[in-house]
């Protein structure tokens, strides 16, 4: 009887680990838009207001609270993550991330890849 339950519980945590990964996929596209707008925002109406500086920081900002916002609404369940599944969520969300910056940088917006890397610097004052 003990072995029939935990067979179950694997096979149902195995089946909500694929509802898991679906679900961080879902959350990081409505990330990406969310982000992309955000970006348009900050340079339609914040640069020219603000100036790069601050309109930088500024959009930083929001786009932490828009992350955590949706990461928040899109990642909650009756069943708490582990370290281990949320490390592997922030890893799948960094690498979609950065694909996605350098493919759109550079295939969409014709970025050189040297402009794009130098985007990474945080020494330099880049907040990505």
């Amino acid at each position: 009887m003990t072995s029939v339950l935990l067979q179950g519980a694997r096979l149902e945590a195995s089946a909500g680990s694929g509802s898991l990964w679906r679900k961080a996929l879902l959350a990081w596209v409505v990330m990406a838009v969310a982000m992309s707008l955000n970006g348009i925002f900050r340079v339609k109406v914040l640069v020219p207001q603000w100036g790069e500086i601050r309109a930088g920081v500024a959009s930083a900002a929001s786009g932490i609270a828009l992350i955590q916002l949706i990461a928040r609404q899109t990642m909650q369940g009756d069943i708490p993550l582990s370290s281990r599944q949320r490390l592997g969520i922030a890893f799948l969300w960094l690498v979609l991330t950065i694909a996605f910056e350098f493919t759109f940088g550079h295939y969409v917006d014709a970025r050189p890849w040297p402009e794009l890397i130098a985007n990474y610097n945080v020494l330099q004052g880049h907040l990505w």
